[in-house]
């Protein structure tokens, strides 16, 4: 009985972040961040608090961006930190926590940092992955959504 609910619940989520009802409504998303995606928020206010020292946030898309000198990004709610060129992609991972609220953790961010710092590790050891870091569906989906809010805006 748990697992069609986690299963209805999943899809009924990704029909609504697939129909870009998050992408397309401001107020939404904003809500739901900090209702139904608080978790991720309140980590990603923690960390960005931690870094006023060493660098200034700004605004970028929906989401307050805070540049570091790194060639990666992470995000935790509406908070992107990293380098600017995957902002866009990690924007993308801020549309996922508003539509999957506390599973968002669990379900895309630690699978997405492990799969990412081991496709790293194989960079070092000079092995290159056998998929393209989209080939899972939620960097694709995150890839997508960045894409899509910024065609429109």
């Amino acid at each position: 009985m748990i697992s069609f609910a986690i299963y209805f619940l999943s899809d009924f989520l990704w029909l609504m972040h697939h129909k870009a009802i998050v992408i397309r409504n401001k107020f939404l998303f904003y809500i739901l961040q900090w209702t139904w995606g608080i978790l991720a928020n309140i980590f990603g206010l923690i960390v960005m608090l931690c870094l006023l020292t060493k660098t200034k946030p700004q605004k970028y898309g929906r989401c307050i961006y805070m540049q570091l000198p790194v060639n990666w990004g992470f995000s935790l709610g509406m908070f992107i930190f990293g380098h600017k060129w995957c902002a866009e992609h990690e924007h993308g991972h801020s549309f996922q926590n508003a539509a999957y609220g506390p599973y968002f953790l669990t379900v895309i961010a630690l699978p997405s940092v492990i799969r990412y710092w081991f496709r790293e590790i194989l960079y070092k050891m000079k092995k290159w992955p056998a998929t393209e870091y989209d080939a899972i569906w939620f960097e694709a989906q995150a890839t997508k959504s960045g894409n899509k809010y910024f065609e429109r805006a």
